[in-house]
């Protein structure tokens, strides 16, 4: 019997690496005999794999009568496969230490699979099982089914919940990706077993796959795993071409009444593309304004001087067909006009003002700095090189990244600032019961 203890301590091992280790990390491209590809971190210092992977197409990619499809396929890859029951399934995940997980978001299907090194190949065959013969029983279905519901049901009732699903709908109407990943309790309803048996068929194809994998494996062994895996699988994507590309919509001011204790305010405006030239300007930039947590220009003025909410911050979003600055706060419902006022105050002053170099000296050492704080275990760097893959920043991305951050001085950022963080811009939707405050 495997000592779970020993499995648990395994998993929470310290992977933590300093800036020198990360610009040592030596990643190889390995390439499988079926045509699978695979970035690979090999480290043999804990005997443990982790294989992340993704499939282009998320939930913007569900047909609009059938919202939640890709949501529930993720909940339901490991309720049962091949001849293995729900049941069956998960007592041998469980009972062999491996973590297994899948995912949907709005432009890409993605999993992850964690194992020690001596059940590697129990869990390869039941990674293999799940995504090439789910079995998509009745009761799995039926229970899913509920759970998702009942977070629909739910989510309306919780404000921050709520506000993100409005803001999406208002931002980008008529389009996917207003929609929300859960679907509605109509929509679930009209999703069957075959419309699951055809998403994995037609979405889960070997050119449209990325895998990212880190642990104590060596190329050749990893060569073979993806050749078992994901060697199968068909070359048929599903195209998602008919997506357009569109900028978040300008609104202006919507007030949605609910008797919440407190307004949420969500204000967004149109961001920068993950491969634009300045993103990393840009990343600088909203570090200083709203990124930075406690040093954070909004938080310090809005939290700290006035006292008027627990936690203000702004992030970039970069998606597929768009890209998105959002900045999200919670305040009274007395103190929302206040708030909303100095937001602009700050935001016009940022682009007239741009930064000083301390900020940016700062705001790099905070950047650069915590940049291995992300690579604390297996899980994390497998799933970081299957984002340096979709985003094509090349094999050489980790020890090149902290580099690309330094190399930015003030007056790129400045620029940047003057081109999005632009006050005229920003939408604001506020939810709850505001005082003064008119849409």
């Amino acid at each position: 019997m495997i000592n779970k203890v020993f499995i648990f301590s395994i998993f929470l091992s310290n992977f933590l690496f300093n800036s020198k280790d990360i610009q040592a990390l030596n990643i190889t491209e390995v390439n499988s005999a079926s045509g699978v590809n695979a970035y690979l971190f090999e480290d043999k210092k804990n005997p443990i794999v982790s294989v992340s992977f993704q499939f282009s197409g998320g939930a913007s990619s569900d047909p609009i009568d059938k919202q939640g499809l890709s949501k529930m396929v993720s909940l339901l890859l490991d309720e049962g496969a091949g001849n293995f029951s729900s049941f069956d399934f998960q007592s041998r995940l469980e009972n062999n230490g491996i973590r297994l997980n899948f995912n949907s978001t709005l432009d890409s299907f993605s999993g992850n699979l964690t194992t020690i090194t001596e059940n590697i190949d129990e869990a390869i065959k039941l990674l293999s099982l799940a995504i090439t013969s789910p079995r998509f029983d009745e009761e799995p279905i039926s229970r899913i089914k509920k759970q998702i519901e009942s977070s629909i049901i739910v989510e309306e009732e919780r404000p921050r919940y709520f506000a993100n699903k409005k803001i999406y709908e208002l931002i980008y109407p008529n389009h996917p990706y207003g929609r929300s990943r859960n679907g509605t309790l109509e929509t679930l309803e009209n999703i069957s077993k075959m419309d699951l048996t055809n998403y994995v068929k037609t979405r889960f194809s070997k050119d449209n796959l990325i895998v990212g994998v880190s642990g104590d494996i060596s190329p050749e062994q990893l060569s073979h795993l993806l050749d078992k895996v994901f060697g199968n699988l068909p070359n048929n994507t599903l195209s998602d071409s008919a997506l357009s590309i569109i900028s978040p919509k300008y609104f202006g001011t919507v007030v949605e009444n609910r008797k919440f204790p407190q307004s949420v305010i969500i204000a967004t405006s149109p961001g920068v593309s993950r491969d634009d030239k300045d993103w990393y300007a840009a990343l600088i930039a909203n570090h200083i304004l709203g990124g930075g947590s406690f040093t954070a220009r909004l938080m310090q003025e809005i939290r700290e001087k006035k006292g008027l909410a627990y936690s203000v911050g702004s992030s970039l979003v970069p998606y597929k067909y768009s890209n998105l600055l959002y900045t999200s706060l919670g305040t009274k419902n007395e103190s929302v006009a206040e708030s909303i006022k100095t937001l602009k105050h700050e935001w016009e002053k940022f682009q007239k003002e741009g930064i000083s170099y301390e900020e940016l000296k700062l705001a790099k050492d905070y950047i650069t700095g915590s940049w291995p704080l992300r690579f604390t275990s297996s899980t994390s760097i497998a799933s970081i090189l299957v984002s340096v893959q979709y985003n094509n920043l090349g094999i050489n991305y980790l020890s090149d990244r902290n580099k690309i951050i330094n190399s930015i001085n003030v007056q790129q950022v400045n620029d940047i600032i003057k081109k999005i963080f632009d006050v005229k811009k920003l939408s604001f939707l506020i939810v709850g019961m505001p005082v003064g405050v008119s849409p």
